[in-house]
């Protein structure tokens, strides 16, 4: 299946997304599931439009993230 391209600034950094389907969007929060793709997305995109972020690398870097604890509301 295509996938569209999507290129949103997320607190002001460049980042790339990927979406398939129609429908209310349905966004997955990559982890070790996505070790093995997004096959799985498919059979949301008749019901979704999933939006998922295909991994580090893609997307700009964010300087201003450090580690985990700069993305966490503790650190706010």
């Amino acid at each position: 299946m295509e996938s569209e391209t999507l290129r949103p600034k997320v607190d002001g950094v460049d980042t790339i997304v990927k979406a398939i389907g129609s429908g209310p969007s349905l966004l997955a929060i990559h982890g070790a599931a996505t070790i093995e793709g997004y096959r799985w997305a498919e059979g949301l995109a008749d019901r979704f439009r999933v939006i998922v972020h295909p991994g580090f690398g893609e997307s700009a870097a964010a300087p201003h993230i450090i580690g985990m604890q700069h993305v966490t509301p503790a650190s706010q």
